[in-house]
């Protein structure tokens, strides 16, 4: 076995609910985020099958469903050990929004009055909604604060610690935890052996292309299994630097209004599947029938807040595509092709290539 120990902060307040909804250190968050990236990095060396990719998961990281050759189930505990150096609440218990001068406005969200005007919003409030509130703050109090720090010990089987190493740089380079975390909100930061801090920055990172795929290779599948790339390379976008978390936050929820209406709504009958819905769901107003208040679909386009060799802050953006699963395809009438969705999510690259503060990171 081998044992490292990483330094762990957060770039930005992280929602880390417990049972209570109140913010603490807690391991199993930390084990579910390491397990995503090492189905991600493993993924190719299994050809992107995912029952030999679960049946290896289960073996490292404990299960108790395998069955032998004799058809019987069978358990064994975890090999990879998880450990914090501490478990404390959070620090942040009262939230203050930026200033009116660094407001974002929708155009789909109007002034209450009828005077047709767009209503400003707090960027935060629009990219964490459900952890903030609009107008109460912060729901669950308290939060894990920006530059909150712990030491995360994990111990894994030495034969894996090329594997671990390329899934400790991964979260560093992508990793979020806890409520509206694809959205940024928990964006970390890691230190330790092996990670490199400015990976990001570069464009010939080796790591990039060793999970990366073609957008319809990816549509194959219906769970994320790579970072995604078009004939412009791989699909990663950054924002410009900042000197604080809350302006790369005010670029990511102007990012995101764009890209998603640039997908408007035609004036057709409601509740049918729309190009919008492809991105997430639910979507406000705009409710399929066929998927109720009950369906969700998870953004694909993943939001994170990293901070840049001057120590101050930019935004990454990063699609990991994947197809609409088959049971939320099969209940609709007018389902997408996998040949619509690839032209559906060219157009909110191509959105986010025309937005003048955007850079791909990698061309």
């Amino acid at each position: 076995m081998k044992k490292e120990d990483y330094q762990i902060s957060f770039n930005v307040p992280a929602f880390l609910g417990d049972a209570e909804q109140k913010s603490v250190w807690r391991t199993p968050p930390f084990k579910a985020l390491i397990q995503h990236w090492w189905r991600i990095a493993v993924a190719k060396e299994h050809d992107y099958k995912y029952e030999q990719i679960r049946e290896s998961e289960g073996r490292l990281f404990g299960h108790a469903w395998l069955k032998d050759n004799s058809g019987k189930e069978w358990a064994m505990r975890s090999r990879v050990r998880i450990k914090l150096e501490h478990q404390n609440q959070g620090t942040l218990t009262q939230w203050k929004n930026s200033p009116a001068n660094n407001k974002v406005t929708h155009p789909e969200v109007k002034d209450r009055d009828n005077t047709g005007k767009l209503r400003p919003m707090a960027p935060e409030t629009y990219l964490a909604y459900g952890p903030l509130h609009f107008r109460d703050g912060l729901v669950h109090s308290p939060a894990i604060n920006a530059e909150e720090q712990n030491q995360l010990t994990l111990i894994y089987p030495k034969k894996d610690d090329a594997t671990f190493e390329q899934v400790m740089q991964l979260i560093n380079l992508f990793g979020t935890l806890g409520g509206r975390s694809r959205n940024g909100w928990g964006s970390l930061e890691i230190q330790g052996l092996g990670i490199d801090e400015n990976s990001i920055w570069k464009v010939d990172n080796p790591l990039f292309h060793s999970i990366a795929r073609p957008l319809s290779q990816c549509l194959k599948l219906d769970w994320p299994h790579a970072i995604g790339t078009d004939d412009q390379g791989l699909l990663i976008w950054q924002t410009p630097e900042r000197d604080n978390w809350q302006l790369v936050i005010k670029d990511l929820a102007q990012t995101k209004i764009k890209f998603r209406t640039d997908l408007s709504f035609p004036n057709a009958a409601p509740g049918g599947f729309e190009k919008r819905h492809l991105l997430a769901y639910p979507v406000t107003n705009h409710k399929i029938h066929a998927w109720g208040n009950t369906g969700r679909l998870a953004n694909q386009l993943r939001f994170k807040v990293a901070k840049t060799i001057g120590n101050n802050f930019k935004g990454i953006i990063v699609h990991l595509p994947c197809a609409l699963p088959d049971e939320m395809s099969k209940s609709l009438r007018n389902a997408p092709s996998i040949q619509q969705q690839i032209e559906i999510w060219q157009q909110v690259h191509n959105s986010l290539n025309s937005q003048q503060d955007l850079k791909r990171i990698a061309q």
